[in-house]
């Protein structure tokens, strides 16, 4: 199941031409700066690195990670809902959701198996994220895409999460505590990752930026989420094309 940012983008059932059609009218009425910087960013996703949250309970927790994976160009959040579903604090999250593609799976419809399923389908390598793991973040492999799964703020990852993991990870610490917060977690795992995959001698080895058509598809739903009224400006896009291409009805 996918949800979020994908959910927002009505029309997709529009043709690639269309959608793009309609993407040149909506930037009429976005700044030519902010279009400038809407680029920028978008040359900089990746989905070369995910993330994926098992059944996060605290909304400010939730929204605390979203934050950090837009802030580190991470296009895609996994999440996994059990006995919780996954909210998100806008306050916290200064609407990084909004430039975000969130999948989520239900446990009840073995939703883990499911999500780490489909993330095996495309390609990713499973790392979890334990304190009891032998091998250090900064040590792990990156010559393929990897999937960082973040457990519940107690109980952590689940058992099944474990058995389907590639890697199992920790974050140094050397302090009394047992484990940092499941957000901070999450962005330090960012930083070191991304940092390691924005080296030069690295960087160019591995696919890290988007293709063409991931990048077009996400440009319509950040238009539409950035254009006020986006979703009747676009109707009344389609409505003045069908009446030109048939002047006498």
């Amino acid at each position: 199941m996918i949800s979020g940012l994908q959910a927002n983008g009505a029309g997709s059932g529009h043709s690639n031409d269309l959608k793009k059609q309609i993407c040149r009218h909506l930037e009429k009425f976005v700044t030519t700066q902010r279009l400038t910087r809407m680029r920028q960013v978008l040359d900089k996703r990746t989905r070369y690195v995910t993330v994926v949250l098992e059944d996060i309970y605290q909304p400010h927790n939730a929204a605390a990670v979203l934050r950090s994976c837009e802030c580190f160009g991470v296009q895609d959040v996994y999440a996994v809902e059990g006995r919780n579903t996954f909210d998100i604090s806008s306050k916290i999250s200064r609407k990084a959701h909004q430039w975000l593609t969130l999948h989520t799976f239900k446990q009840a419809e073995a939703g883990d198996e499911s999500c780490f399923k489909a993330l095996k389908n495309k390609g990713y390598k499973i790392a979890t994220l334990t304190p009891e793991a032998e091998t250090r973040l900064d040590q792990l492999p990156l010559n393929l895409p990897l999937a960082f799964v973040f457990g519940t703020e107690k109980e952590g990852v689940s058992a099944l999460a474990r058995n389907e993991s590639d890697f199992q990870v920790q974050v140094p610490m050397a302090g009394f505590s047992e484990s940092f917060n499941v957000s901070v977690t999450v962005a330090i795992t960012l930083y070191e990752t991304m940092k390691r995959l924005r080296m030069p001698e690295i960087e160019s080895g591995f696919p890290l930026s988007l293709t063409s058509a991931e990048k077009e598809a996400i440009w319509y739903v950040w238009l539409k989420n950035t254009v006020k009224k986006s979703q009747l400006l676009e109707q009344e896009f389609l409505q003045n094309i069908k009446r030109a291409s048939n002047p006498g009805k």
